[in-house]
């Protein structure tokens, strides 16, 4: 998936997504600096957080919106290894049905519903969930 892709859905859910339960970022301006999709791809990609760009505040909230969006991947995929609700329900959020959501967002949610279920406390061998009725009522659900 490419960066700019990712930024245009970041930036078009950047006022819905504020709370990620961290700290937000904080970038320099710089007049002569880096546009906000440059910067994004710097520090995505590269993993340099000493940009200075021309656009602190539109590269903060986009960053802040990744940041809620994987804290709320993280939370769905709990409730689902859990039996709480289903992918299926999920799947019915609005930011699912935006045809501009990039396709790692499901493959995520799937891939930490796993990884949730299978830590800690919840470590059941696969073959004894595929044998549960919740497990089966949970995928019938999928259609």
């Amino acid at each position: 998936m490419s960066a700019i892709t990712d930024f245009k859905f970041y930036f078009k859910y950047r006022k819905e997504r504020k709370f990620c339960g961290q700290e937000l970022h904080k970038f320099k301006f710089n007049r002569n600096g880096i546009n906000a999709v440059e910067a994004f791809i710097e520090i995505d990609q590269k993993g340099n957080g000493q940009v200075e760009t021309r656009h602190p505040r539109i590269l903060a909230s986009v960053f802040n919106c990744k940041k809620s969006i994987n804290w709320q991947i993280k939370e769905w995929a709990s409730g689902c290894a859990h039996f709480y609700f289903s992918i299926y329900e999920i799947l019915q959020e609005p930011i699912f049905k935006d045809q501009n959501t990039p396709k790692w967002l499901e493959k995520s949610l799937r891939n930490q519903r796993w990884k949730i279920a299978f830590e800690n406390e919840y470590e059941i061998k696969r073959t004894e969930i595929l044998k549960t009725e919740a497990y089966k009522t949970f995928f019938s659900l999928r259609g």
